[in-house]
């Protein structure tokens, strides 16, 4: 490592008293990226604060971010000095900062945070701010959108009237598993059927593709997933 240029760079003098007669050191932690070395020479102890590649001031940085429509968690990894202290700030994207809550990082320099007072569809953003001599120090925004409430729903054919070439149809799930979508001509008679639980969870457009079995009138579309199900109207055109 290098020395601390806060630090005198002969080290401190802790102890001339010690009657010690051979030279020694040892080194103990100090925060993530450096430590404190103690030795002796000709029988007086000195210290020093080592940091890797050099003095760096605090710095966080968002390594994950996880959201989903009634809360967002957050982690940053702070290096260089540890903070003490630091304060989770969030904005509506173009909006004002404010603080929601006071944090510190563990022993392993890693702040966690969740946020649990947002709304979904909005995007904010969230950075990690923290004292120093001249005020305050802040890490760089980050932007996350937290999404919709999901839902099993089906929205229908995308367009209506469909094309019996590509019969695409808008629909949601809200949980993983099994799922399909059938196609039905109105003597009850099923013409198409799609596997879409695969595709997994939220919005999502799906096509039949050509179906050879349709004649242009009019159709409807059923999702199903487990006990679940929706029906939609469709126009099955040439």
């Amino acid at each position: 490592g290098d020395f601390d240029n806060s630090w005198s760079a002969p080290g401190y003098l802790l102890d001339n008293t010690t009657t010690a007669l051979r030279d020694d050191a040892s080194m103990i932690p100090a925060g993530p990226g450096s430590a404190y070395v103690t030795w002796t020479r000709d029988g007086i102890v000195y210290a020093q604060k080592m940091v890797v590649g050099g003095v760096v001031s605090a710095n966080a940085a968002l390594v994950s971010a996880d959201a989903t429509s009634d809360r967002v968690a957050l982690e940053w990894f702070v290096s260089g000095d540890r903070l003490g202290t630091a304060a989770v700030d969030r904005r509506v994207v173009d909006g004002e900062w404010g603080t929601l809550a006071s944090v510190s990082p563990d022993g392993a320099g890693h702040v966690r945070y969740e946020d649990h007072a947002v709304t979904p569809g909005l995007t904010y953003e969230y950075r990690l701010s923290w004292p120093t001599a001249s005020g305050r120090d802040f890490s760089a925004a980050s932007s996350i959108h937290v999404p919709l409430q999901l839902a099993f729903a089906l929205a229908g054919a995308r367009p209506n009237p469909a094309s019996s070439q590509d019969c695409r149809i808008a629909y949601s799930l809200a949980q993983a598993g099994m799922a399909t979508l059938e196609l039905y001509d109105v003597r009850g008679r099923r013409v198409a059927m799609l596997a879409v639980g695969s595709r997994g969870i939220g919005e999502q457009l799906a096509s039949f593709g050509r179906v050879p079995a349709a004649v242009p009138g009019i159709y409807w579309v059923r999702l199903r997933q487990g006990h679940l199900s929706a029906t939609a109207r469709l126009v099955m055109t040439e």
